[in-house]
């Protein structure tokens, strides 16, 4: 009977040491589980901010790259205007260029003319020393043998016209009287001689006078070299052309 209540003690004793080791197991792995959720669960909450981290990087990458077209439109803005202002300043330095050569042979034009008037007056002396003189030329080749003695010198100025293309000035110059090209009688080369220039504009010429003063006019040349109408008149050093002609 004691054998049976001892082994009864020794198997109650066992089980009892078996209920503790598996109450001692299931307490760690709860435990273990636990450590393993709360790992989980930082690893989620990580996982969660990298992600919402992201989302802000995309968000400020976008908001870059639209920075980065807004600064680039706004330098080409800055490009262009700069250009258009170099150009305009451009512009001017050959306009400045322009006004100051137009003056420079503005110069030149009227000395050539003091010239011309001076071999006139000369030709005129030669005339009167040698008395009755028979040869009777005309003025185109008065003003040949002029230009002769003068080695030729032509100067021409290219002024900027606001409604018309360029309009070069040849400054060979003849004498004329009334715009005429008849041969001069010996009374008419006692008489005073209008100076006249040959305007050439888009391949045709016209007659001008140095001499006239507020307006000058611009003349048609008609078929016999005769002086025509008026087709136009200089404003300052610009020429405007009528659109019918004046009388």
């Amino acid at each position: 009977m004691e054998q049976i209540l001892d082994s009864k003690g020794i198997i109650t004793d066992e089980l009892n040491k078996i209920i503790e080791l598996c109450q001692t197991l299931k307490c760690e792995y709860d435990d273990k589980n636990s450590q393993l959720e709360k790992e989980l669960k930082h690893i989620t909450q990580f996982n969660k901010k990298l992600t919402q981290e992201l989302k802000d990087k995309d968000k400020q990458l976008h908001f870059n790259e639209k920075k980065m077209v807004d600064y680039e439109t706004m330098i080409n803005e800055i490009q262009e205007k700069a250009n258009k202002e170099l150009s305009d300043k451009e512009r001017f330095t050959i306009m400045k260029a322009q006004d100051k050569e137009i003056h420079e042979r503005d110069q030149e034009i009227k000395r050539l003319q003091k010239r011309i008037n001076d071999l006139e007056s000369k030709d005129k002396g030669d005339k009167g020393d040698k008395g009755d003189k028979k040869d009777k030329k005309t003025l185109v080749d008065k003003m040949k043998e002029i230009n002769n003695t003068q080695e030729k010198e032509e100067v021409t100025v290219e002024v900027e016209d606001v409604k018309v293309e360029d309009v070069e000035v040849e400054t060979e110059v003849i004498e004329q009287s009334d715009c005429e090209t008849e041969p001069l009688s010996e009374e008419e080369e006692e008489e005073d001689v209008e100076d006249v220039e040959i305007l050439t504009y888009r391949k045709k010429e016209y007659y001008t006078f140095p001499n006239e003063n507020n307006p000058k006019y611009i003349y048609a040349i008609e078929s016999d070299g005769e002086c025509g109408q008026k087709v136009g008149e200089f404003n300052g050093n610009k020429k405007v052309f009528y659109k019918s002609s004046k009388k």
